[in-house]
């Protein structure tokens, strides 16, 4: 309406109706935009998508372009809550997916693990660089031997090499990653393994092996198709 009536509201004096009508538009629209700006500098965080659309339509309110600037914050308002929107319905649906099926996935690990050391793997051992609490809750869930928390890539690398370097080991060290932070200690085990599914890309080219579905019971299957190719070449 502000830009129908536009030349009446400038024609005014001091074009204060004008001034009035698109400021008060402009400040309901991008209050929550400028606040942000404003904050964010205070922190340092000059350059966000804040601060810059906050430039660019003072500067339009500075040469006079009032209903550009307040047509500009409006439709950036209006993007950020279609975003907003769309972020929280990701959000909800992962955490149902998840709730749904933790318990199931769960399982199917402690299994895996299992008729891993069925084979005779005498060491299993979880390295994250999840927190110390995360860890442990899952070390406990899963059954593991021993795990290792807050890892970065090269202190992953550093615990595989150890493991390599004990005299009191003298069988080889296998490692399962699917994030692209794995690929090092993917390289660095004496046979790597990688998540095809999830797994990243680097990850999946550093890697002697390659599970497709992702499953941990497709390691038994690695292991078992690994002996019989041995035990016949």
């Amino acid at each position: 309406m502000g830009s129908i009536f536009e030349e009446t509201l400038h024609n005014t004096p001091f074009s204060i109706a004008e001034y009035a009508v698109f400021l008060s538009a402009y400040l309901l629209s991008g209050w929550g935009v400028l606040t942000n700006a404003r904050r964010n500098v205070l922190k340092g965080q000059v350059f966000d998508e804040n601060f810059l659309m906050t430039i660019a339509t003072l500067g339009a309110i500075a040469i006079h372009q009032l209903p550009e600037a307040v047509g500009v914050m409006l439709f950036f308002k209006v993007g950020e809550t279609f975003q907003e929107a769309a972020v929280s319905r990701s959000r909800s649906s992962i955490s149902a997916l998840l709730e749904v099926r933790s318990d199931s996935a769960t399982l199917k690990t402690v299994n895996g693990l299992q008729s891993v050391k069925a084979l005779g793997v005498e060491n299993i051992v979880m390295l994250t660089g999840d927190s110390k609490a995360i860890a442990r809750r899952v070390a406990q869930a899963l059954g593991v031997d021993e795990y290792q928390a807050e890892l970065l890539p090269e202190d992953k690398v550093t615990a595989v090499e150890r493991l390599l370097q004990n005299p009191k080991w003298n069988g080889k060290v296998g490692f399962v990653g699917d994030g692209i932070n794995d690929s090092p200690v993917i390289a660095r085990a004496d046979v790597g393994m990688a998540m095809g599914g999830l797994g990243s890309d680097a990850a999946i080219e550093t890697a002697d092996v390659v599970i497709m579905t992702d499953a941990p019971s497709k390691v038994v299957e690695a292991i078992q198709v690994a002996r019989k190719t041995r035990s016949i070449v």
